[in-house]
């Protein structure tokens, strides 16, 4: 991932130096520009106003990418990635300007890294950017800092950024986050080869922070990589929750033939005596659809006995 040159990133002062006043950047903002955070913005696409031209020409040129907006919560996961990246680039700039002070080191972690890593985020959880700064914990508008030690061991580099690795980006999220957030994310990395239930364990081992180690380990437990989606994670972690067991994830094939033999199989199934069960995503998040299933469930046990 090319954290810089995905998205165009523009502060206020190179807005200004492109002949934009302020009055113009708030007209801006309801066209093709959106803020981030203080002073920074993301150009989101080619607007119809050639006075904005100097803002959006790369994007019409193809140097950087449109924002794609779906009017749903993925906007918010994908602004939070549109924040990591000019987080990033500040940094590199301050490092590259002789004439502006260092930042202090910094590793992202958490959320941040997870985006960086290209783990899916299931639901939005944070619109803050999250790094570790050693000995600081502080919160700010835009930027969560915590002061947790990451052995050198814990950290890598993706596109010259130092980031927490796989294992420790998946077990600082488990350590801090919902058990769907963290098991999805969990799934779609065993799923692809990109670690191991061993692996993580063995670097759960090795870190200094102990809080919540138990959460960690539940997560680990619950994953797994025959999962195909953030929702069919988020389905078994309420399984889970709610003291249903026995449930296997199902194997898919091409999607649309897959999708043909599953209503042949729903039908065969209803036609033998079963219950199908179907769970939209808005179900996902509600106790309803759940005692439903528990409910069915037990009844058949109670005929079985």
């Amino acid at each position: 991932m090319h954290f810089v040159s995905m998205y165009k990133r523009v502060s206020t002062e190179e807005i200004v130096r492109l002949g934009f006043n302020h009055s113009d950047i708030r007209r801006a903002r309801s066209c093709c520009l959106r803020r981030l955070s203080r002073g920074t913005y993301l150009v989101r696409h080619v607007c119809d106003q050639d006075f904005h031209r100097p803002l959006w020409a790369s994007i019409d040129e193809k140097v950087h990418q449109v924002f794609i907006e779906h009017g749903d919560m993925r906007d918010q996961v994908e602004e939070l990635n549109a924040s990591v990246m000019a987080h990033y680039a500040q940094r590199s700039d301050r490092l590259t300007d002789a004439g502006k002070s260092n930042p202090p080191p910094e590793v992202f972690s958490h959320i941040s890294a997870a985006l960086m890593h290209s783990l899916p985020v299931a639901y939005p959880v944070t619109h803050q950017v999250e790094v570790v700064r050693p000995g600081i914990n502080r919160r700010f508008k835009s930027i969560h800092v915590r002061g947790s030690r990451i052995p050198r061991s814990h950290r890598t580099t993706i596109g010259g950024a130092e980031v927490t690795t796989l294992e420790r980006t998946l077990i600082d999220v488990a350590r801090s986050y919902n058990l769907d957030i963290s098991v999805a994310m969990l799934d779609d990395a065993l799923r692809r080869g990109l670690t191991s239930k061993t692996k993580t364990f063995e670097t759960l081992a090795q870190c200094l922070e102990k809080r919540n180690v138990s959460k960690v380990r539940s997560a680990i437990d619950l994953s797994d990589p025959r999962r195909e989606s953030p929702a069919e994670s988020i389905a078994a972690v309420r399984f889970f929750q709610h003291g249903i067991t026995g449930m296997e994830p199902q194997i898919t094939g091409v999607p649309r033939e897959e999708l043909e033999r599953e209503r042949h199989r729903e039908q065969w199934l209803r036609d033998r005596g079963w219950r199908v069960v179907r769970i939209s995503w808005k179900e996902l998040f509600q106790e309803a659809k759940f005692e439903e299933i528990r409910r069915a469930i037990r009844a058949a046990q109670k005929i079985q006995a």
